[in-house]
């Protein structure tokens, strides 16, 4: 059966080049966020010391920054510590999508590319509170060193959350809003229920200028969710790989007059072909515990969906 996604209509965020100096690192590269707590500072700013890290943005909510800290660790993960990332709720007077949320932090790899797996765990506090179409992007893609390229977020969009890997740039000067165009479903409750799970996303360049036969997948908790061969993610139109992403970025809004956090932790990377194999042969670094041919050792996850949109 074919199955027609919904376009999300998505701008662009326009953020400035931070300019801050990183020690790139090289691929694969994975962290647990095993090092010492870490509290961003606003102008000046510092960075953290853990595994190559960044600080992104001298930005927060007002009382609130971007930690690495124990109580954001996945407990079911690689041990470590975890990524605590912060979002400014609505009626501070601050909510803006600059400094609706905490800095975020940011990896820089030495070489390029145009493929590329990242898996990570996310979980959203206990009882976080969507706002109707409100995204969260929660990786943003660098091209060679610098921002506003393709993104990776979660947002509501009605009454189930939708993973979206948004391919702003496919091809020269398109509206941004011609490039939405796979879509994905997740929920972790509205409002959350406070537990982990685990997203991966798989990327690969499409093979000419303008031609749409890029890939781009997505598994929740080692389940295909997204299974896309028609993307242009704007690499060959553009001359770009991907340099780097940020960790945790912005949201316009969300319900709630207190900020909510979310935490990441486990994330690995690579741009050659993982070992691991989800159920249907499809190459994917896994769940930590994934048993190679279609099973984790972690309990499956409920309110799971997939939902099917003509546009």
């Amino acid at each position: 059966m074919k199955l027609k996604l919904k376009i999300i209509f998505a701008a662009a965020l326009v953020f400035g080049c931070s300019g801050y100096a990183s020690a790139a690192v090289s691929l694969p590269w994975q962290t647990t966020f095993n090092c010492a707590d870490w509290t961003q500072t606003i102008n000046p700013g510092t960075d953290p010391v853990c595994d190559g890290l960044t600080r992104e943005g001298d930005w927060g909510p007002p009382t609130l920054t971007e930690q690495i800290t124990s109580t954001a660790n996945n407990p079911n993960g690689g041990g470590g510590k975890g990524q605590r990332h912060w979002l400014q709720g609505q009626g501070t007077g601050t909510c803006t999508q600059v400094d609706g949320n905490s800095g975020g932090t940011r990896i820089d790899f030495t070489t390029g590319s145009t493929e590329m797996w990242v898996r990570f765990y996310l979980r959203f506090q206990a009882g976080f509170n969507w706002t109707d179409y409100e995204g969260y992007k929660l990786i943003y893609f660098n091209h060679d060193g610098y921002q506003n390229f393709n993104y990776f977020q979660i947002g509501e969009w009605g009454p189930e959350g939708y993973l979206d890997y948004v391919p702003q740039f496919g091809s020269p000067n398109q509206p941004a809003h011609d490039q939405a165009t796979v879509g994905y479903v997740t929920t972790y409750g509205q409002p959350a229920r406070g537990d982990w799970h685990c997203i991966e996303l798989h990327i690969k360049s499409e093979s000419g200028p303008g031609v749409t036969d890029g890939v781009a997948q997505i598994w929740v908790d080692g389940i295909l969710k997204g299974d896309h061969h028609n993307v242009d993610h704007g690499f060959k139109s553009n001359g770009w790989t991907i340099s780097g992403f940020v960790i945790g970025s912005n949201i316009k809004c969300i319900n709630g007059t207190t900020p909510q956090y979310t935490d990441y932790d486990d994330i690995s990377v690579t741009a050659t072909t993982p070992a691991n194999r989800d159920a249907a042969g499809n190459p994917m670094i896994g769940p930590i515990g994934w048993n190679g041919s279609g099973g984790a050792t972690l309990s499956a996850p409920s309110g799971l969906a997939v939902k099917g949109v003509t546009p």
